[in-house]
């Protein structure tokens, strides 16, 4: 499933990395990148959290009908592409701007 690989390579993480979030050997891992073996509905679910997709989309199924993102999937996505750095930053302003809105 070069697709696993793609999505792996564009977060630039090591096999090794990934294989240990999934709890797999790396043999298995590059096992399903060079699609000699699939992973089971397990992993699938599995990579699809990890990179924040659908397992549609790591098995490589082209959608015909596309569903436009939530509010909430948008914010998320926003969210995501903060650096982890910044992240303790942008909780606290987050934090802030909820008690203003809830007053």
């Amino acid at each position: 499933m070069n697709r696993i690989k793609n999505l792996r390579e564009a977060r630039d993480m090591r096999q090794i990395d990934l294989a240990c979030k999934l709890n797999v050997s790396q043999g298995t891992l590059s096992n399903w990148e060079r699609n000699v073996h699939d992973p089971d509905s397990d992993a699938l679910i599995l990579l699809a959290n990890i990179f924040n997709t659908s397992i549609d989309d790591i098995l490589g199924v082209d959608a015909q009908i596309k569903k436009e993102p939530t509010p909430r999937e948008e914010l998320l996505l926003l969210i995501d592409r903060i650096p982890d750095d910044k992240l303790d930053k942008f909780s606290s302003f987050l934090q802030s701007a909820i008690e203003t809105l809830l007053e």
